[in-house]
């Protein structure tokens, strides 16, 4: 390739993101109908190579009267008329500036731009005249997911009549490091699987109202003590914490159908001891985790202890107490409890202490989610929604003050879920 002909997009690259090194789209916009992809496919077709890289740039802007000179009109003019530029990205303004400008913009394009802006805790954020909304753990301090949406709902409906269509939010982060100078509030807990259930009702509430939403700091930003805007973040977790706890939230908004997430530049020293470049230059990160298996969906297999953390926490095991810290949430893939190794309990014999089924019924003293206990030779099966008991035998269904109850192989646990 000549890269002279690039040079006029190099003089402006200050100005400009390179979408493909921070966002990674997951999956189709829910918005997008068939008819409209197909004419995104057959617009990319005509395109010249200049044109095709300029798509992927997005040029950055302060969106007031004030801001835009006749010579950044002019520069941004010259952009549109030759090789057209892929989005635009907010960084500040005000309401009806943005909006007048914004459609002047879209006017002069030949193809509809993409209007992205940071907006976390609302429009306010950016624009004096917007709502804004405190962090996002504040949301979750009221302890009602609703109110994720209603957040996200107001962001994407006051977005959307100033002319921004995609949202670089939320965070989904896990706040676990008190030394982190750069998330703290702005993640929704310290708990992944909160964080999973808070971010995913703040999407919804994007995604219903027309906008696009983002997940970020893939892989992870929570446990770091660097803010990666000024250098190089390091992650400190081995390998099974990393896709426990910080990736979680991830796989979680990744399988509910978020329409982009963002990667960060931070490094995990675990996963790649070989090399230091950040997340967001690296094929590993890109490609091989995010695309090929976050995105594509991982399949699991746990047995004995692997089974017991799919289920909400890991209190109903005989060997744990049934009321102490979080530590014992487990990763709420499922939304009740197992007890792998199932026995039923003999009368006349002691079991050594007391019986799985007692441990289970103590358990429902103080806890509202039911409980399976799995025999040997069987195993729960989970497709989608679907979670089929398969194996040898028979399962007990344990429900809060109600009798316990058998289950057939083949037997759809949805059904009482």
């Amino acid at each position: 390739m000549n890269t002279d002909n690039m040079k006029p997009y190099l003089r402006f690259f200050g100005n400009f993101i390179y979408v493909s090194a921070i966002v990674l789209i997951a999956n189709s916009c829910a918005s997008i109908q068939l008819n409209q992809k197909n004419w995104a496919e057959k617009t990319i077709k005509k395109l010249t190579l200049r044109q095709k890289i300029a798509q992927m740039m997005i040029y950055r802007m302060h969106l007031k009267y004030a801001s835009i000179t006749p010579q950044k009109w002019d520069e941004i003019k010259s952009l549109l008329d030759n090789d057209g530029i892929g989005g635009i990205h907010i960084w500040s303004g005000d309401g009806s500036s943005a909006l007048s400008i914004l459609n002047e913009i879209q006017r002069r394009s030949t193809i509809p731009i993409v209007i992205d802006a940071d907006i976390e805790r609302g429009l306010g954020q950016r624009f004096p005249s917007g709502t804004d909304f405190p962090p996002l753990m504040a949301i979750t301090a009221t302890g009602n997911p609703n109110n994720a949406y209603e957040v996200g709902a107001i962001v994407a409906k006051e977005s959307r009549a100033a002319g921004v269509q995609w949202n670089l939010s939320p965070v989904v982060d896990v706040n676990n490091n008190p030394l982190n100078p750069i998330i703290n509030t702005r993640s929704f807990s310290e708990n992944p699987g909160i964080v999973s259930e808070y971010a995913a009702q703040y999407i919804r509430g994007l995604q219903e109202n027309g906008m696009i939403s983002t997940a970020k700091h893939f892989p992870g930003h929570g446990d770091t003590q660097t803010d990666s805007h000024s250098s190089l973040a390091m992650i400190p977790s081995d390998s099974s914490r990393l896709w426990s706890v910080e990736l979680k939230p991830f796989i979680d908004v990744a399988n509910a159908g978020v329409d982009a997430i963002m990667i960060a530049h931070v490094h995990a020293p675990d996963f790649q001891p070989e090399s230091d470049i950040p997340a967001t230059l690296s094929k590993f990160w890109v490609t091989d985790i995010l695309k090929n298996k976050i995105n594509s969906g991982i399949p699991y297999l746990g047995t004995s202890a692997g089974s017991n953390i799919c289920g909400m926490t890991i209190g109903t095991t005989n060997d744990m107490p049934i009321v102490h810290v979080k530590s014992l949430e487990a990763l709420g893939i499922i939304d009740f409890n197992i007890n792998p190794h199932y026995l039923d309990p003999i009368d006349g014999f002691e079991h050594m202490g007391e019986s799985r089924e007692t441990r289970i019924n103590e358990f429902h003293k103080f806890n509202d989610q039911f409980v399976i206990g799995l025999r040997e030779g069987s195993y729960l099966q989970v497709e989608g929604d679907d979670i089929y008991l398969k194996g040898l035998k028979h399962a007990v269904i344990f429900k809060k003050e109600n009798e316990k109850f058998e289950i057939e192989n083949g037997f759809n646990l949805k059904n009482i879920i």
